[in-house]
């Protein structure tokens, strides 16, 4: 399901990049997913936003388009959470996200994302505090730009 997800996700992201790249300087982005915490990884077996990325980049590199690098080990969620989708009032879940991101290997990962363009990918947004909180984590530690694709909302 991931390589048809990621088909139409590219369509979108192509989109924005057209405008991004030549208003913005939004050239050569990282993608980073949305990371889970180990105990969801362990229960699940796989990360959805991570597999849907190196989709992305799959397609990317067949098409030589974007120059998207895939970089899935910047962001940890060290802090296991209630699941969002089981939290319906919005503040709850804004109170329940905050903290729960952090940067793996920061002295690693710093120079791989300071100054730099970066496309966070998950599968769901809905009140967009997951997003919210990846971006404040990574812009803390230098990232120039951040945008995001989710495939539902």
């Amino acid at each position: 399901m991931a390589n048809i997800f990621a088909e139409i996700l590219y369509e979108r992201i192509l989109e924005e990049m057209a405008d991004l790249s030549v208003l913005e300087n939004f050239r050569h982005p990282l993608l980073i997913p949305i990371p889970l915490s180990p105990s969801r990884y362990r229960e699940r077996g796989y990360n959805q936003a991570e597999l849907l990325g190196r989709a992305l980049v799959k397609i990317d590199t067949l098409r030589s388009g974007l120059d998207l690098k895939l970089e899935n080990n910047i962001l940890i969620k060290p802090k296991d959470t209630i699941h969002q989708a089981h939290i319906e009032n919005r503040s709850e879940r804004l109170r329940n996200i905050i903290g729960s991101f952090a940067l793996k290997n920061k002295e690693e990962n710093l120079n791989k994302i300071k100054n730099r363009n970066i496309i966070l990918i998950d599968d769901i947004t809905t009140t967009g505090a997951t997003l919210t909180e990846a971006k404040k984590i990574l812009k803390q530690h230098g990232a120039r730009k951040i945008i995001a694709f989710t495939l539902a909302h």
